[in-house]
């Protein structure tokens, strides 16, 4: 009997058998095709994209115009990645389908299968994909890094695309999924769609051009045809689908700009030097004909714009420079110049040490032009004679004396335009134009609110005529500098001959809600009124000789002395009569007369910080009081001196009724409790003041000395000084220009942009504000700028002749042409597809006539220049065999002197081959 106990096992000692015993090695190795193919599987599977497709047919594109899109990295071999991208459209209503055909031949087709039967995708512009394979829905490979990732070669493309349909058989994923194929700018593109019932392939090719042959339709369809190899007779099978369109392009010529335009300072400079339209495209459609209804070979043609079912145009811009940008820019980035340390003299190279240099030169800029002497003395190195010290200004005499005329014009008004103004009374039974009109008012009012110049003010045409001398670059900083100086020299020449400043004759203050160069010219102004005001007061007193002359006293040392000598016992310097009022104290019988007073000392804004940092800076209270009471010390002189004999209750009952009080009960007045205070700083005052009239009294507001701290601080201030002052000025007036021009684009912008920007800068000063309120009028400006000149090409006076009807369907067409260019603009990707606004009505409506008179009846050229045509041909046959069932082949083709590009969709029945 055999023992079946296992053996005792001792440390030590082998197991038994373990000589039998050996490893198992597992041999089986993953390449990098499988682990590719599973990356791409785990995203199907996590973004929910797995699963047979149950929607019943293809979508609807008509509003469709933004795509959304979610993607993820993976990795294909050792060093390669690529970004998988799964797009879709961002509205969903878009994705209600279609109606499903009634015939059960194509039942079997599934959601995107029978997107290629439908002409629903034909030239639709919003997406590349889309218009070359109708796939609305769908995934795209491409290369991660757009150089190092790129597939460039037929072996790595074919093993993509392999893994690609090994995935999507694994998942039930039934979307479109695309390989981008070399560079990212040719938009080529292959693919693969797998459903349970059909296989289709997506081809592409890209070349610069294509054979003769296949260069218009008849090619194309011969092409087509043998390409699908139709399995069953050609009579038997369905007719061939053909969509075609064509492009005609009308280059628009850009002629330079005539100088004479840029001298006007009525307004900012506006517009451009170029015409910002490289050119208009009208674009002819024949949407889903049968082939035999078209012919086209190299010979003849059946595509007349004329004959055509549909037009739309678009128009493509080209960058210019804008007037008004470069000249704000420019005026942002002087105080960062080599120019900033100079003075407007300095740059123009005049020496303000000599008496006669800027006479001399700016008698040559104002004056008559001076005559060339030649004659026997003539030298021999300056033959003409010309006077070598005079500095060479930039700007002739004429426009120089026509700007300063323009500036200080009085009662100048902003110049409307002629052509919008037509406009506006032709739109003006619409409601949507009242609707404008009222948030541009609007707008206008809050934009009152800036810190700059009243609008029409002389500070205001002087911002207009800066933004012109540097709107061009031969007038550059050198005419910034001449404008400055010259209008400096002018504001001197109304203060010494005590004339009014055009406008400003009402100023009694400086307006602290405006900028501080406005205020600066008010308070020019007011030294003006003040010194006018001072001359006829003297003139006016009987006791006045030429020894007694103000500035002529200002030498003497001791005020009170000065007072003394000159303090009155007779009446002097009356105004009026104080009402029925009587003296209260030693004369009952006396009136009491209003005296005549100094006015208070405007301040500007600067000015008022100056003084309240002085006051601060005593530290004794007594002295911060009396550094206040100056005006008030000067009221009670010239009350004494109207009122000898005067108490100072008197004189409450003028300056101040409320510290004045009757007491009933003892039928007297009494002084108020603030007056009763002890050491009290009116009774200080008061004892202390002597009865001196205005005309003796020595000046608080000395005008003499506060203009001329003006126009020396102006005419000294640097040229980075001159453009922070300006800035406010400038940039507020192309506010309000672009606020009266943009009603017609307000659908196109946001104007509360500019105009709360604008607000925040101008109260900032800060650069940052500035340049980002500077983009904001760009946008605008390069809007209006594109809205005008798309006016102007389409013939604005036949517009202006035409019933209101036609002027709104020229506007609303216009500005859909913008908004389809920035549109399309904004796409990352080169469109393939012709793009444009539709014509409704075609050329027999008022702006199809328009486009067919610009474009058609060119005189410049004897047939349309025909720049790209474009063919989409759609087939349902049986493939790849008799016995399949019908399955949608697509082909579209564009064809231009700069591309040929063949796009195929070509579908198997995967059940019946």
């Amino acid at each position: 009997m055999t023992n079946t106990e296992p053996p005792e096992f001792r440390p030590g000692a082998e197991f038994p058998g373990s000589e039998e015993i050996f490893e198992i090695s597992d041999f089986t190795v993953v390449t990098e095709l499988e682990q590719f193919v599973v990356s791409v599987e785990a995203i199907i599977h996590e973004w929910g994209l797995s699963g047979t497709e149950t929607r019943p047919g293809p979508p609807k594109l008509t509003n469709i115009t933004k795509w959304d899109s979610k993607s993820e990295k993976i990795q294909f071999g050792e060093g390669n990645h690529l970004r998988i991208t799964h797009f879709w459209p961002d509205i969903e209503e878009a994705l209600e389908a279609l109606p499903t055909p009634s015939t059960s031949s194509i039942a079997h087709l599934g959601y995107h299968s029978l997107g290629l039967a439908s002409p629903d995708s034909d030239f639709y512009p919003r997406n590349n994909i889309v218009a070359m394979y109708a796939a609305t829905e769908h995934i795209v490979f491409s290369p991660w890094h757009p150089e190092d990732d790129k597939i460039v070669n037929e072996d790595q493309k074919n093993t993509i695309i392999s893994a690609i349909r090994i995935a999507a058989l694994s998942c039930d994923c039934e979307l479109p999924m695309f390989l981008q194929y070399s560079g990212l700018e040719r938009q080529l593109y292959h693919g693969v769609l797998i459903t349970r019932s059909t296989v289709t392939m997506y081809e592409g090719a890209h070349l610069q051009a294509g054979q003769s042959r296949h260069s218009h339709l008849s090619g194309l369809l011969q092409m087509f045809k043998e390409k699908v190899k139709c399995p069953i007779p050609l009579i038997d099978a369905s007719d061939i689908r053909v969509s075609a369109q064509i492009e005609i392009t009308h280059k628009i010529t850009s002629a330079e700009m005539n100088d004479d335009q840029l001298i006007d300072v009525c307004r900012v400079p506006f517009g451009s030097e170029l015409n910002p339209i490289k050119s208009l495209v009208l674009i002819a459609l024949w949407p889903n004909l049968k082939e035999e209804i078209l012919n086209e070979d190299e010979t003849l043609s059946d595509l007349d714009p004329m004959s055509a079912f549909a037009w739309s145009a678009r128009v493509n811009f080209t960058h210019v420079d804008r007037f008004l940008d470069d000249a704000l820019h420019k005026l942002l980035d002087l105080p960062i110049s080599k120019f900033h340390f100079e003075t407007a003299a300095l740059l123009l190279g005049i020496d303000t040490n000599s008496p006669t240099s800027g006479a001399r030169a700016f008698d040559g800029l104002t004056g008559s032009s001076r005559s060339l002497r030649i004659g026997a003395s003539q030298s021999l190195t300056n033959p003409a004679g010309l006077n070598l010290e005079d500095p060479l200004l930039p700007l002739p005499n004429e426009i120089m004396n026509y700007w300063i005329g323009e500036i200080f014009m009085k009662n100048r008004s902003e110049t409307p335009n002629d052509e919008m103004q037509s406009l506006e009374l032709k739109e003006k039974h619409f409601d949507k134009k009242k609707t404008e009109k009222e948030i541009v008012e609007e707008l206008k009012k809050k934009f009152k609110m800036v810190k700059s110049a009243p609008e029409g003010s002389v500070t205001a045409r002087l911002g207009n005529a800066f933004t012109h001398s540097l709107v061009k670059a031969n007038y550059g900083p050198t005419t910034f500098a001449q404008v400055w100086y010259e209008f400096v020299r002018k504001l001197r020449y109304f203060y010494e001959n005590n004339k009014d400043i055009p406008g400003m004759t009402s100023v009694e203050y400086p307006d602290l809600s405006m900028c501080l160069l406005h205020q600066k010219i008010e308070m020019l102004q007011c030294c003006i009124t003040a010194r006018k005001k001072r001359h006829a007061l003297y003139e006016s007193c009987n006791n006045f000789t030429n020894d007694e002359f103000f500035d002529a006293e200002e030498d003497l040392s001791d005020d009170s002395q000065r007072e003394e000598q000159i303090q009155c016992t007779e009446p002097f310097g009356r105004l009026r009569l104080l009402d029925e009022e009587m003296m209260l104290k030693d004369h009952p019988e006396i009136p009491i007369y209003v005296p005549i007073t100094q006015d208070r000392e405007p301040m500007t804004e600067d000015m008022i910080e100056e003084h309240a940092h002085y006051l601060s800076s005593l530290e004794d209270g007594q002295e911060r009081t009396e550094a206040q009471t100056d005006m008030l010390k000067s009221d009670m002189q010239a009350f004494k001196a109207a009122n000898p004999g005067c108490s100072f209750e008197d004189f409450l009952r003028w300056h101040s009724p409320k510290d004045i009080i009757w007491n009933e009960e003892e039928r007297k007045w009494e002084l108020s409790e603030r007056m009763l205070i002890p050491e009290n700083s009116w009774l200080n005052c008061w004892e202390h003041s002597m009865p001196v009239p205005v005309v003796h009294q020595k000046r608080l507001f000395n005008e003499s000395k506060r203009a001329e701290e003006i126009l020396s601080w102006l005419e000294s201030s640097k040229c980075g000084q001159i453009s922070e002052l300006i800035r406010p000025v400038v940039f507020a007036q192309a506010v309000r220009y672009l606020l009266n021009e943009v009603e017609p684009v307000l659908s196109l912008i946001e104007p509360e942009k500019i105009v709360f920007s604008t607000i925040r800068a101008c109260r900032s000063g800060s650069r940052d504000d500035f340049l980002e309120a500077a983009r904001e009028i760009r946008r605008i400006e390069t809007i209006l700028l594109h809205y005008q000149a798309i006016f102007s090409a389409l013939d604005l006076p036949m517009a202006k002749n035409g019933p209101a009807r036609d002027v709104v369907a020229l506007k609303e067409f216009v500005l859909k042409l913008i908004e389809e260019e920035k549109l399309i603009k904004d796409i990352p990707e080169d469109c393939v597809i012709s793009h444009g606004v539709p014509i409704i009505g075609g050329p027999n409506e008022f702006v199809g006539d328009s486009m067919q008179k610009l474009i058609l009846n060119s005189k410049q050229k004897s047939k349309p220049n025909v720049t790209k045509r474009q063919y989409v041909l759609r087939w349902l046959v049986p493939r790849p065999s008799a016995q399949s069932r019908l399955c949608p082949q697509r082909l579209f083709a564009s064809l231009s002197k700069k591309e040929f590009r063949l796009c195929g969709a070509y579908t198997d029945d995967a059940i019946f081959r």
